[in-house]
C-alpha cells in the first residue's frame, strides 16, 4: 500500500465531506417532499377525493 500525503488526505477528506453534505441536503429534500405528498392527501381526503396517487 502506498502511503497518501498530507494533501491529498486532505483532499479526499473534502471530497467526502461536501459529498456527505450534499447526501443530507437531498435527504432534507426528499423529506420535505414526501411531507408534502402526505399534506397533500390529506387535503384532499378531507375534500372528498378518494383515489389521489402521489
Amino acid at each position: 500500500m502506498i502511503p497518501l500525503k498530507t494533501n491529498e488526505i486532505e483532499r479526499i477528506q473534502k471530497k467526502f465531506n461536501d459529498t456527505l453534505n450534499e447526501l443530507k441536503f437531498r435527504r432534507i429534500t426528499l423529506d420535505s417532499v414526501v411531507k408534502l405528498g402526505e399534506e397533500i392527501k390529506q387535503g384532499c381526503s378531507r375534500e372528498g377525493h378518494s383515489n389521489v396517487n402521489l
